[in-house]
């Protein structure tokens, strides 16, 4: 069973940063706690964002767990196709152009990714699963 906390809280615009959260000045605003990730819970989210809490560090999940994030590595199934080395995001490109294609839907995976990362992984697909 999943529980939630509320909390009204007032901040400024610029004390917190929130992901696609509408907030205005000094007004008091009710946020779900695991709407903000303070849970074990990964954020249930549409695909184009997965990436997005990737490159924060935060775990996330498509609405059909197909593609998620425990915040450090970038799955698309239950391949990695991101990871976090020496603090940066680095993405292989699993990708037909690239020479690594593994599936349609990986390379749909791997096209949302590419802007939320620091790095691309161009080489060999087996160099990148073993670092």
């Amino acid at each position: 069973m999943r529980s939630s906390w509320k909390a009204t809280v007032t901040f400024l615009k610029t004390s917190l940063n929130l992901a696609n959260q509408p907030l205005t000045n000094n007004l008091p605003l009710t946020y779900i706690i695991k709407d903000l990730n303070m849970s074990n819970n990964p954020i249930r989210t549409t695909n184009p964002n997965v990436p997005y809490y990737w490159q924060r560090s935060m775990s996330a999940r498509s609405g059909n767990g197909q593609f998620s994030t425990d915040g450090q590595t970038l799955y698309s199934y239950r391949k990695p196709i991101g990871k976090t080395i020496e603090g940066r995001k680095v993405l292989c490109l699993y990708t037909a152009a690239d020479g690594n294609f593994e599936s349609a839907t990986t390379s749909q995976h791997v096209g949302l990714a590419k802007r939320n990362c620091n790095s691309h992984w161009t080489t060999d697909a087996g160099d990148f699963e073993r670092s």
